[in-house]
């Protein structure tokens, strides 16, 4: 299944979890070792996952960090859980101590199942850092976030890679969570420096920078609401132009009606055999069809621009034309309606062109 349609469905499911996960023990196994699982990592091969990892502390023997993450025998990833109500920043000392502990470990995890943040020794070989350089929140997922995330996949794990990349992942992390802070409340600091830059006068008094701070929080509030606004008119041009697709699919079917289109019984049993297939990776609730004269489309929420696959009958067998990007197909010719089957990989991966997420 491909990783974002496996996360996404995980990240659709988190609500509903959380309300089982009531102890520790249970966020683990409902919430923390799904993510493992999308992850690639099998947890019942102790070459891959080692449950209740030991980890002792000097002076204390018998502590265990929840779960270690091998490559090669050796452990990489140590992964401290808590339960999903726990704020994950009151744990760090402790993964602190394991991190230390275990000299072989590139990276530190501490989680909720909900949020992750990640940790690895940039300013001090062997010593965790004191800020993560990468910070998930399921519930909130970002594009980057979800590239950085699969970089931890088992398949393509390379520690060194994820290292030389994190130093930067953490200064522009703390750039931006600066810049919100000084947005919504600019500091003395910041007032000065911008001042300095827009005042046309040579001395900047006291009384200038009382006056500056005012400008400047106000200019502060007008770029946030210029920059919201910005964002829903982009909303709204999304809206419009999926209205747009359900007038495009609303025309289609008074096409279908007027032109007395006869879905074939083949193509129904196409139809129920491509929703087999896809039934693992989507709600098949949320998979439709639409005929027309000149071929077959299955598409996502009945909406004729999310086809994935489409149909054309032709005197021997059919034409199978698979989605492979937002304007590419990739074409197969079968005999046999069975034949799709032969297909399935291409058809499920033909859905991570969509938009899911």
């Amino acid at each position: 299944m491909d990783f974002i349609l496996e996360l996404n469905q995980h990240k659709n499911q988190l609500a509903h979890l959380r309300q089982f996960s009531l102890t520790e023990q249970a966020t683990k196994q409902y919430l923390i070792t799904p993510l493992l699982q999308i992850l690639g990592y099998n947890l019942s091969d102790p070459s891959q996952v080692v449950p209740e990892f030991g980890a002792d502390v000097r002076g204390r023997k018998g502590e265990k960090v929840d779960y270690a993450i091998l490559q090669n025998g050796k452990p990489v990833i140590l992964i401290e859980c808590k339960h999903h109500t726990e704020d994950i920043n009151n744990h760090l000392v402790q993964l602190h101590k394991y991190f230390i502990q275990c000299e072989e470990a590139k990276f530190a995890v501490v989680t909720n199942g909900i949020k992750y943040s990640f940790f690895t020794d940039l300013d001090n070989k062997n010593i965790m850092d004191k800020h993560p350089f990468l910070e998930i929140d399921l519930e909130n997922l970002r594009p980057n976030q979800i590239e950085e995330l699969r970089k931890f996949h088992k398949e393509v794990l390379n520690p060194e890679n994820i290292t030389s990349g994190a130093e930067d992942l953490k200064y522009v992390t703390k750039y931006k969570n600066l810049l919100s802070k000084e947005l919504d409340n600019p500091s003395d600091d910041f007032i000065a420096y911008f001042t300095k830059q827009i005042y046309d006068g040579k001395t900047v008094t006291q009384k200038i920078k009382d006056l500056f701070k005012n400008y400047i929080s106000d200019g502060n509030k007008q770029f946030q609401d210029e920059l919201l606004t910005k964002n829903l008119n982009i909303a709204i041009k999304n809206n419009d132009n999926k209205a747009n697709e359900e007038l495009e699919s609303s025309k289609l079917d008074k096409n279908i009606k007027e032109n007395k289109i006869i879905t074939t019984d083949e193509e129904k049993e196409l139809f129920y055999m491509i929703k087999s297939i896809v039934r693992r990776n989507i709600d098949p609730e949320k998979v439709f069809y639409k005929d027309t004269q000149s071929y077959f489309n299955v598409n996502i929420d009945n909406m004729v621009t999310k086809w994935f696959v489409r149909v054309i009958t032709q005197k021997k067998g059919y034409l199978i034309e698979v989605r492979n990007s937002d304007t590419g197909t990739e074409s197969y010719k079968i005999e046999k309606t069975n034949d799709i089957f032969k297909l399935d990989k291409k058809i499920i991966n033909s859905l991570s062109t969509l938009t899911i997420i």
